[in-house]
């Protein structure tokens, strides 16, 4: 599979560093705001991004949605995969539909078993953001399958390939057309 898409890729530790889950966990209104604002974005206007996508899984949907729905004129398209944001969202006190309705660039859901039904097809995102794509993914694709999957595990594999093939084609139409 060519992944190549010529593009620049950033990973921002928004964890500092810490192993596993921190705690607190880091919310949107706080310093992940002020690391946007005052570091990502003057970083990518410095480089001349026209174009961004972001893609998160787990705890990266919410730093997919955030940003998104920050009303960065570059943002193009944001993808979750085995999206955690719903929860992390609830526990933060912030209202999903509200930072929704501030999405004006496409976004793909990639659900597993676990994922909240507001990120299922038919639920909240679908009837609050314009333009929406989802798949399922079932057992043995559960939370987590993307990034620490066991691809030995040929169900896996083709699970991991789909999302793969999906985030290419979706990156490919929003972002770098």
């Amino acid at each position: 599979m060519n992944t190549d898409l010529g593009v620049t890729c950033i990973l921002p530790d928004f964890f500092r560093g810490a192993e596993g889950k921190p705690d607190p966990i880091p919310v949107w209104d706080g310093q992940l705001s002020l690391d946007w604002e005052e570091r990502l974005v003057p970083y990518l206007e410095a480089g001349g991004a026209q174009s961004v996508g972001v893609v998160g899984t787990c705890f990266g949907s919410y730093i997919a949605i955030q940003t998104s729905a920050s009303g960065a004129s570059f943002m193009k398209g944001g993808v979750s995969i085995h999206p955690a944001h719903p929860g992390l969202m609830e526990s933060a006190s912030e209202d999903e539909a509200e930072t929704y309705a501030m999405i004006e660039s496409p976004q793909f859901f990639m659900d597993t078993p676990d994922s909240a039904e507001s990120v299922r097809k038919g639920g909240l995102a679908s009837t609050v953001i314009a333009t929406t794509y989802f798949d399922e993914f079932e057992d043995p694709c559960n939370h987590g399958f993307f990034n620490r999957g066991d691809l030995t595990d040929p169900a896996v594999e083709e699970c991991v390939s789909r999302a793969m093939d999906h985030l290419v084609e979706f990156m490919t139409d929003y972002v770098l057309n």
